[in-house]
């Protein structure tokens, strides 16, 4: 009878089924690919670095290289690490009293000083992130301006590329007026989106408390130890080399002025703690 041999010709069918099965599970035990046979791309490629001063944000992916990274200096403008070795090796950099703006033209938001202010030089570029603000406005003006330097090693401070930035708030007439609490401060400051390092932002409470006692003669303060420490020591970040002093503008500019020191190592190499730190990672 042929049910026999049909019987036979579909048991040797079914060993090779199997035999297929049992050479893909032991190649992976989850039914995928060989891994020395995937074709797919790394998990990240390598860019090319950004134009100077591109505003860009190259510390979004976590898995990006370090060579990719950049720092941000203000709200329109990045540093690259590539930039960072060109100034570090700049002929006599290291010198006492050498600097370099720190700001680029790249963006529409920065403007040329005409050396009405005394804080800012003849030659040097100053950033506006909210644009043009009027004397009617919780404060008249915000503008920034920054300068590369190279600090030498003392007290204990490393050595190596200083990037020294400012923040000037003007007092207008409607300041006092609409500055009835730290809140509005902060509203304000939350528009203009103004980071000082990668983990402070200007509109952070600690430094909206030393803004609004300035601001405002008639403020009720938070802790006066804490306002005291900000006074004589900075409040320094707890994930950067990065030191923010608040204090009052000259008599002449009337208003409020943040400083922001961050250390950003020597430039020796783009895997260096001190810059990945300043740029996030």
């Amino acid at each position: 009878m042929p049910f026999p041999f049909f019987k036979k010709i579909f048991s040797l069918f079914h060993r090779r089924t199997d035999d297929k099965k049992m050479q893909t599970s032991s190649a992976d035990p989850e039914g995928g690919t060989d891994p020395k046979e995937d074709d797919s791309p790394p998990p990240y490629v390598h860019s090319s670095s950004p134009a100077v001063g591109e505003s860009i944000d190259c510390n979004k992916s976590s898995s990006s290289l370090p060579a990719s990274r950049c720092l941000q200096i203000c709200t329109h403008d990045t540093l690259t690490f590539d930039r960072l070795q060109r100034i570090t090796n700049l002929p006599n950099f290291h010198k006492a009293g050498k600097r370099i703006d720190a700001l680029t033209s790249v963006s529409d938001d920065h403007f040329r000083s005409t050396g009405i202010t005394v804080e800012v030089g003849a030659d040097q570029m100053y950033c506006k992130p909210l644009g043009k603000l009027h004397d009617s406005d919780l404060f008249s003006s915000l503008s920034g301006y920054g300068s590369f330097y190279h600090r030498k090693q003392c007290s204990g401070a490393a050595s190596g590329l200083l990037l020294s930035f400012h923040w000037y708030m003007s007092i207008g007439s409607g300041t006092k007026e609409k500055c009835r609490s730290a809140e509005a401060i902060k509203v304000f400051l939350e528009t203009a989106n103004v980071n000082l390092c990668e983990h402070k932002r200007l509109a952070d409470p600690q430094i909206v408390d030393l803004l609004f006692g300035i601001a405002n003669s008639n403020a009720k303060l938070a802790d006066p130890i804490d306002r005291y420490i900000a006074k004589e020591v900075g409040i320094k970040c707890d994930y950067c080399d990065t030191k923010i002093t608040v204090s009052k503008a000259s008599k002449e500019k009337k208003g409020c002025h943040v400083h922001v020191e961050r250390f950003l190592g020597n430039g020796e190499s783009a895997k260096n703690p001190v810059w990945l730190s300043q740029c996030g990672a």
